[in-house]
């Protein structure tokens, strides 16, 4: 069965050292995708995430970051994984969508997403 490994890098050449890594224990090139530069978000798209996923890493290719993302086969997850970790390289993904979500333009960063105006009354 195959699975969806995907995380954020703040440089080209991290990015990059990530991919040829994954690639170097036998996970094919064609499964692996790095996208970054800030005319690169739409890539995103590509990758086939979940829409709450693709809007967080969307915004961290915008802000000018790098995604790597790899199709793998249950054999090489634990391994792609660990490569993708590496706490010198790699952006903790929880603490960006955090910061992203409670950010004020959150809601207008996904393709169909609008801004509701908000009112309220008080009745006496």
């Amino acid at each position: 069965m195959s699975h969806t490994v995907t995380a954020i890098f703040r440089s080209a050449d991290t990015a990059q050292d990530v991919r040829r890594e994954i690639a170097g224990i036998g996970v094919p090139e064609r499964n692996i995708a790095a996208i970054g530069g800030t005319d690169r978000a739409t890539d995103i798209s590509a990758l086939h995430l979940p829409d709450d996923e693709a809007t967080t890493y969307r915004r961290a290719v915008e802000k000018g970051n790098y995604v790597v993302s790899a199709e793998v086969e249950d054999d090489h997850i634990d391994r792609v994984a660990e490569i993708m970790r590496h706490p010198e390289q790699g952006v903790d993904i929880d603490a960006y969508e955090g910061e992203y979500r409670a950010s004020p333009d959150y809601a207008a960063a996904g393709d169909d997403a609008q801004a509701i105006p908000v009112a309220e009354e008080r009745l006496k």
